[in-house]
């Protein structure tokens, strides 16, 4: 097809469903084509190190809709990811045990002792009762100062601890100085992302020795201009039980169809050969030829049966 040539000598990295990590600073280092956007800075930075290159400079390309009438599709990551598994020994562990050690791994509790130390003595809550005072951030505070700040002999910020067991990474759901915003002109009109690092832009742009902004800047503004009401937001991650036996073996069977039939209709409608006029009828074909409806009602099924168990339904 007219789009595999740009696949195919490497102009444009197709990652469609891959992990947004995967080979792309390789790519980016390689000087190719690439149309990705997510952890944008990451980018940026990781094609200055491979490279070895400060002017290196992976910048975010302005949102588009490719199609008249069909949405930009933006794919995003959550604040919030499952992190990893964690397995029990069901010959010596309860279902109970397990359920309230994994309560604590991810409990708020547990993640301010691990990155801040103990309440009263390494830190204290402001009187709004979300900020907190850290008291390792004081002027002239020495490793060592505040008495029982990590409970045993540990270094910074209980690094140990991950010996003991699990740290799941979780400061954008339990961090105080997390924010939320409503859009991203509200972001930048905060300061965003600059403020998340508590720095002014002209300080990081001093800090990194260049005279331009940082790419998620650019991407935050991206997407205030195009409008998020023009946007379509695909989640990178979801949430759903495995499939039984039965939903594997009929989701199999229809999923390979389905995507080509996806990418087909996608590629079709870029180049021309489709009308966009008649998306419905090309998506109706999916439903009363390739199984779509089941496959969507088995997705869901997994759906319904994680948040039941979460106590959400």
């Amino acid at each position: 097809t007219y789009l595999n040539k740009f696949y195919d000598h490497q102009l444009v990295y197709n990652n469609e469903g891959g992990h947004p990590w995967v080979e792309v600073a390789n790519y980016l280092a390689e000087n190719n084509v690439i149309s990705w956007y997510v952890q944008a800075n990451f980018l940026w930075s990781s094609g200055r190190s491979n490279t070895g290159d400060d002017n290196c400079n992976y910048q975010p390309m302005p949102i588009i809709a490719a199609v008249d009438g069909v949405k930009a599709r933006i794919i995003c990551q959550e604040a919030t990811a499952a992190e990893w598994g964690i397995s029990y020994n069901s010959a010596n562990c309860t279902p109970k045990t397990a359920a309230k050690f994994t309560d604590c791994v991810y409990s708020y509790e547990q993640w301010f002792i691990r990155y801040y130390g103990i309440e009263g003595k390494a830190w204290d809550y402001e009187d709004d009762g979300v900020h907190i005072h850290d008291y390792t951030l004081d002027e002239g505070y020495e490793k060592g100062d505040i008495d029982q700040q990590y409970l045993c002999n540990m270094d910074n910020s209980w690094l140990g601890f991950l010996g003991y067991f699990p740290i799941p990474y979780f400061k954008d759901l339990w961090d105080p100085e997390a924010r939320i915003y409503q859009s991203a002109q509200e972001a930048i009109d905060a300061g965003e992302p600059y403020a998340e690092a508590g720095i002014a832009r002209e300080v990081w742009m001093a800090n990194n020795k260049v005279d331009y902004d940082q790419p998620n800047w650019v991407q935050l503004n991206n997407v205030a201009q195009y409008g998020e009401k023009n946007i379509n937001v695909a989640c990178y991650y979801d949430f759903e039980t495995l499939p039984t036996a039965e939903e594997a073996e009929i989701q199999g069977d229809l999923a390979s169809d389905l995507k080509t039939y996806v990418q087909e209709v996608g590629t079709k409608l870029i180049i021309g050969d489709y009308d966009v006029a008649n998306l419905q009828q090309y998506i109706d074909y999916a439903y009363d030829n390739l199984g779509l409806q089941q496959y969507i009602d088995i997705q869901q099924a997994r759906v319904d049966r994680y948040m039941k168990a979460m106590g959400l339904y």
